[in-house]
């Protein structure tokens, strides 16, 4: 019992092909994938840079083949050595639930998720919920707090270099006086 494999066929072309150069390469390699198997999906990502140098190349133009095949690639991959334009090739056994998406530029990628910021904001119209009394009372102690600290960095200070008492300050020292008296 024989079942269909995914792979993914990358493969960096000189750069210094043309546009149809390229697609007459890719297309011999098609026609020897498409002997054992089906091509499923095909992009070309153009010339791009590489991380260091290949046969004294510093770019190369990338293209990605997504196939489904029965039968072993040691074949395919004995006719693609012997492929002068190609600087390198890799294939990747996919898994069997692997769904081909495919390759977005950053451009496309940021029109995207302005697009999905767009639509939230436009939903997120709704009232703001109303804050309950033990939340407001939070908020006023925060607020109260950072009042204090903003009053102690701003208080004046006295002839003699003391930091005069801030009315928060004086407030505690009454509220201290009356339980004193009582």
């Amino acid at each position: 019992m024989t079942t269909e494999k995914k792979y993914e066929l990358m493969t960096i072309f000189i750069p210094t092909l043309t546009e149809k150069e390229v697609e007459k390469e890719l297309d011999s390699i098609k026609k020897l994938i498409t002997k054992q198997g089906t091509i499923v999906h095909e992009q070309i990502w153009g010339k791009r840079d590489l991380y260091y140098k290949i046969k004294g190349q510093e770019k190369g133009i990338y293209t990605i083949l997504h196939f489904t095949t029965e039968d072993s690639i040691a074949t395919l991959s004995q006719e693609l050595k012997l492929m002068n334009h190609i600087l390198r090739f890799l294939f990747i056994k996919l898994p069997k639930n692997y769904e081909v998406k495919p390759f977005v530029t950053l451009e496309e990628a940021e029109k995207k998720e302005i697009k999905e910021e767009e639509k939230k904001t436009t939903k997120s119209t709704k009232p703001a919920k109303k804050s309950s009394t033990k939340e407001k009372k939070e908020e006023k102690k925060i607020m109260d707090e950072e009042m204090v600290v903003k009053e102690e960095k701003e208080a004046p200070q006295a002839a003699d270099g003391k930091k005069k008492k801030s009315s928060f300050d004086e407030k505690i020292d009454e509220i201290i006086e009356n339980l004193d008296n009582l």
